[in-house]
């Protein structure tokens, strides 16, 4: 392998496993991230880390600051709030438009895929405090399954890019929070039911409540936010 190769390799590397620890929630919100500090648990040079953290901040889950370098993202809930309403109009009307069309091989995508994930315990079980990876990658295709199913590229694409700025948030709504599983895995079967029923009204209602919900949790570990609105139903 060429020098090249084995650098890209090692920073991919690096990259998948900082991806990790922030979305599971095993770094936090705010916390500094210094090559120099993560250069011996990561056993590669300050430059593979740097270059790592890069495509993290073009990912938006890490930050950078002058005078204070990089840092996990800061936990916003305006932010939140407003990813979440603009995830709401595009995200179900991909899903209302999918059961619209509804036909039986996108079902067998979405059935195979939730039997995947339904099969995955969500939290991990040398971790149990935070996200299992596997599900969570899992759980990523099932929804992006059911959003395939309207037909429209552009739709489709927009939805995957708000799914994967919305990852960091949702990694912290699970994180130490165990008793949230068989709530997550009935939610994710009603919406499965809502949609081989082909109720696209039901679908979109549980689809929002399910969006609502990481607002929710949020709020409920934070301090008062002040004036904001932080309902995305209407």
């Amino acid at each position: 392998m060429s020098k090249r190769g084995s650098s890209a390799t090692k920073t991919q590397a690096v990259f998948d496993r900082l991806h990790s620890d922030i979305t599971s929630g095993r770094l936090t919100s705010g916390e500094r991230l210094s090559p120099e500090g993560l250069k011996a648990g990561l056993g590669v040079s300050v430059s593979v880390i740097r270059e790592a953290l890069t495509q993290l901040v073009a990912q938006g889950l890490v930050q950078i600051e002058h005078n204070r370098g990089f840092h996990v993202k800061q936990l916003s809930i305006r932010d939140l709030v407003d990813l979440m309403y603009v995830r709401k109009i595009n995200e179900c009307a991909a899903l209302r438009l999918a059961v619209e069309r509804h036909d039986l091989a996108w079902e067998s995508t979405v059935l195979a895929a939730h039997h995947v994930m339904a099969g995955l315990s969500m939290y991990s079980p040398d971790d149990p405090a935070h996200r299992n990876d596997e599900w969570a990658r899992a759980h990523t295709i099932y929804h992006q399954k059911l959003f395939e199913g309207c037909g429209n590229d552009t739709l489709i694409d927009i939805c995957r890019n708000l799914s994967e700025a919305a990852e960091l948030y949702r990694g912290w709504t699970t994180q130490d929070a165990p008793d949230s599983e068989t709530e997550v895995a009935a939610n994710h079967k009603q919406l499965l039911d809502a949609v081989l029923a082909r109720d696209a009204d039901k679908t979109v209602a549980l689809h929002t409540s399910h969006l609502q919900r990481t607002i929710d949790i949020l709020l409920s570990r934070t301090e008062k936010i002040g004036d904001i609105d932080t309902t995305i139903s209407k």
